[in-house]
């Protein structure tokens, strides 16, 4: 009886082990056909599981190791394994733009895969801060080292976005507060008490004022994710710094109340 159990048991594991591989390789082909063109370039990446469910639906973390020969290369970031909605379809491509896009060149933004030759070291994992079943809000840190004309240094990559679940659209702050209740969290800022300098506090400060005047804050501003009760603003490096400051500013309640 105990040998039965013993041989059940282990056959249920196995089955177990069967059903994840292949969801996993399920995904990971229509993975391969969802961004084709960029996986050309790609010699080495694997899928790692998450256990974080969002509409029941699994969060996994595409973890690519290698492009063009640079073995000094980890970039991290979510997917929702399901390519039958296309809402879902929609944020997984906005998610994966977003994190393979920097800076700018000549002026311009460019790819990371573009001048998969130029980098020395880029190492980019990500956070799933917030989530419930309307809003999904991710933070993408690490950094990434040039070592060619034009992308030459270091630059520290701090990066979030937040997204509506229900249309598939990046969120930014005036989704979320007023300009009133704007102007009270930047003016929060001058209590932080972290890392950042007095000097980094007044940039931040000056920087979201101006925005704030003009409007661009509320409007366009995405940089920022939110946590279950509060608000994460991530700043621009000062001149002449590669750092980047970010400031958790805690909030009397919930910053998604205003939209569910």
């Amino acid at each position: 009886m105990r040998n039965f159990k013993k041989i059940f048991l282990g056959c249920i594991f196995i089955l177990q082990i069967m059903f994840l591989t292949s969801c996993v390789n399920t995904f990971l082909a229509m993975y391969e056909n969802y961004v084709n063109e960029e996986f050309q370039s790609k010699e080495l990446y694997n899928i790692q599981e998450n256990r974080i469910f969002i509409r029941g639906i699994e969060v996994i973390t595409m973890h690519m190791l290698s492009i063009g020969g640079l073995s000094n290369f980890s970039l991290q970031f979510p997917q929702l394994n399901d390519f039958s909605d296309d809402t879902i379809v929609k944020i997984n491509r906005l998610i994966y733009d977003m994190i393979v896009t920097y800076g700018n060149i000549n002026g311009q933004p460019y790819n990371i895969f573009e001048f998969k030759n130029y980098w020395q070291n880029v190492k980019i994992n990500y956070r799933v801060v917030y989530y419930d079943d309307k809003f999904l809000s991710i933070h993408f840190y690490g950094d990434i080292t040039g070592g060619s004309v034009g992308v030459r240094g270091f630059m520290e990559v701090q990066k979030a976005i937040t997204i509506d679940l229900n249309t598939g659209e990046v969120l930014s702050l005036g989704d979320f507060f007023t300009y009133d209740e704007m102007k009270d969290i930047i003016m929060s800022i001058s209590l932080y008490e972290n890392y950042s300098t007095l000097q980094n506090i007044n940039y931040a400060i000056k920087h979201f004022n101006d925005l704030l005047s003009t409007n661009t804050l509320l409007q366009d501003y995405r940089n920022f994710y939110i946590k279950e009760n509060g608000i994460a603003l991530i700043g621009i490096p000062m001149p002449s710094s590669t750092k980047i400051s970010i400031f958790e500013i805690e909030l009397e309640s919930s910053p998604v109340r205003v939209l569910r």
